[in-house]
């Protein structure tokens, strides 16, 4: 994808209106930390607190981040175990 492509992709995405401001930034944050794009968190943060997030609010949503992470990184080892068993 050429990069003026992609910019429209970028653009286009975020201009949908069935999902709200912070839904959007949200699905960023979650996007960018399973990524560990350590600027992209950075900037996602840094939008997410001057939209008018709270720190709470931002804990909780990492929290839940970091649980369906470690849900699928479970669910990944009990399907493995269960087609290599020895």
């Amino acid at each position: 994808m050429k990069k003026a492509d992609f910019r429209t992709f970028y653009r286009d995405a975020h201009a949908v209106e069935c999902l709200s401001e912070r839904e959007k930034m949200l699905m960023g944050l979650a996007v960018a930390m399973m990524r560990l794009c350590d600027p992209c968190v950075e900037r996602r943060l840094a939008d997410a607190r001057k939209a008018g997030m709270t720190e709470e609010e931002l804990d909780a949503a990492v929290d839940v981040i970091a649980a369906v992470d470690a849900g699928v990184s479970e669910s990944l080892n009990l399907r493995i175990k269960q087609r290599v068993k020895p």
